[in-house]
């Protein structure tokens, strides 16, 4: 483990409020990557280097009795049973010694604390691109396998989807995360080997699963698969065709066939409907009046739906 300079920083000026002593840190190598003296930042110290080598305090009697080195101790930390930094307090050895086990006892803590602060982060960023990854339209399934298996999750195991949105006034509409996050893993304490992720979406369409009724095929069919009977069946028309043939064509569905109701949902004359079924025969080369192009007509138009609903 590295330890950041914006890391190393905060903990100098953490312990600087403690001690009135100049405090440096140094990373493995002995150079100083944060000091309450920052003309020193960048510098080589080799007292320090040999602290990190033998894993040993060591104790500076004066000044450039090392190379870089001001009198002081100077204090290995420890982070899982490894060195990872050297923690310098410059003074009379009288002085600073008392202070040794002390400060290097805060900056341990400190130092966890951030490993903590930076493993939960990673953790809810490896969350967060799992649920986007599953919801997206195409996806990299050995990608998704391999976070499932960093964050322990069973992807084959059967699981409940809930949805949610927030609603914000005018009011009020300042959302606190660290809160909301912490309310959320609350709730979901009890669900065992449960996630989730709080995505930015402005708008979307959310489908009930139960009423999808056949449209639970397309699920399971790849995206290719969904362009290719699209192209087959829909491929000739515009976006604006296609729009206006799905509308007479699910009226047509959902009045079972009724010519006068079709043309009365739609303030049409039954004249026209009928031109119109008759222009999806001409344009697609399918007859919605034919069961069997009817099937296929429905598929075509579930299809091209459930791709929007995606997008």
């Amino acid at each position: 483990m590295e330890l950041e300079p914006k890391v190393a920083k905060l903990i100098v000026k953490s312990l600087k409020d403690i001690i009135n002593h100049e405090i440096n840190l140094f990373d493995t190598s002995g150079t100083i990557i944060a000091s309450t003296d920052t003309v020193r930042i960048g510098t080589s110290h080799e007292g320090a280097r040999l602290a990190a080598k033998n894993q040993q305090t060591l104790t500076i009697e004066h000044d450039n009795q090392f190379k870089g080195a001001k009198k002081g101790i100077n204090i290995p930390v420890l982070f899982n049973q490894s060195v990872v930094a050297i923690i310098g307090i410059t003074g009379e050895r009288t002085k600073v010694e008392p202070l040794g086990n002390i400060i290097k006892k805060m900056t341990e803590i400190l130092i966890r604390e951030n490993w903590i602060q930076l493993t939960n982060f990673h953790q809810r960023q490896n969350y967060h691109n799992l649920a986007t990854m599953l919801i997206a339209p195409q996806r990299d399934d050995s990608l998704a396998a391999y976070l499932a298996s960093l964050l322990d999750i069973d992807l084959e195991r059967p699981r409940i989807l809930v949805i949610g949105k927030f609603l914000f006034t005018r009011e009020k509409n300042n959302l606190n995360y660290e809160k909301l996050l912490h309310t959320i893993q609350s709730h979901l304490h009890i669900f065992p080997g449960s996630f989730f992720s709080l995505i930015n979406q402005k708008s979307a369409t959310i489908s009930s699963y139960q009423k999808m009724d056949y449209g639970l095929l397309f699920v399971g069919i790849s995206t290719e698969d969904n362009k290719q009977l699209q192209k087959k069946v829909l491929g000739s028309l515009t976006v604006e065709e296609i729009e206006q043939f799905q509308l007479i064509f699910e009226t047509y569905k959902r009045y079972n066939g009724s010519i006068m109701k079709c043309a009365e949902a739609l303030f049409l004359h039954k004249n026209t409907f009928q031109n119109k079924l008759n222009r999806i025969t001409e344009k697609t080369g399918y007859n919605p009046r034919n069961l069997s192009d009817f099937t296929v007509l429905s598929a075509a138009f579930m299809s091209y739906r459930l791709s929007n609903l995606e997008r």
